[in-house]
């Protein structure tokens, strides 16, 4: 089964939250690719922003915004 990104895509972005903690990101932007389910590892808990539109989303997680709270914006 293929993980929510594309190739090369997931291995930037696993690489990332691997040091989430030490920064805060608070915009994401992953509008215009080909995901197809998104899930709480794919959304820091810091994020404000965060941008999925334009994608092949099937399936949203249970959870997947919870203790997200500084999001002001999900567009979906």
């Amino acid at each position: 089964m293929q993980t929510i990104f594309e190739r090369g895509f997931s291995d930037s972005v696993r690489k990332y939250f691997e040091i989430e903690s030490e920064l805060k990101l608070r915009t994401l932007d992953a509008s215009h690719n080909r995901l197809v389910e998104i899930d709480s590892k794919l959304i820091p808990d810091s994020i404000e922003l965060v941008m999925l539109n334009r994608n092949l989303i099937r399936k949203i997680a249970p959870f997947t915004f919870l203790k997200k709270d500084n999001l002001t914006r999900a567009d979906l």
